[in-house]
């Protein structure tokens, strides 16, 4: 199970704005599917129990950058600097470890940033 994106969020062919419609999602459903489907994220990717860098990089190998990875078993050094990037970006005080209370509110803060950029497009 993948955390739900913006697609699955908005009906694009509706009149409503777009940045209404996440913010209804998230008032009326959101916040409970949010917290069950991140709970089932992080379990996929923690290993006895916590979130390493190491966890973090064969668990995106394995998804987002299985096509890119391929054959070779490696990856390019830009995507290597890009998991490193967003795994600080989710280790909130710095520890090494992220937590399920950290990989909510990154994520929670991600979904809060594409609300506001579509508000600030007047979406």
């Amino acid at each position: 199970m993948e955390i739900r994106s913006v697609e699955g969020c908005v009906d694009f062919d509706s009149p409503e704005k777009p940045s209404v419609q996440m913010e209804r999602e998230w008032h009326e459903v959101g916040k409970r599917n949010f917290m069950r489907e991140t709970a089932e994220v992080y379990k996929k990717i923690a290993r006895n129990g916590r979130v390493t860098k190491d966890d973090l990089a064969r668990w995106l190998m394995h998804t987002k950058f299985a096509e890119i990875r391929g054959k070779n078993k490696t990856l390019p050094h830009e995507i290597v600097a890009e998991i490193a990037a967003t795994f600080s970006e989710l280790d909130l005080n710095g520890d090494g470890i992220v937590t399920l209370t950290e990989f909510r509110r990154y994520h929670r803060a991600r979904f809060e940033r594409v609300v506001q950029e579509l508000r600030d497009v007047g979406q």
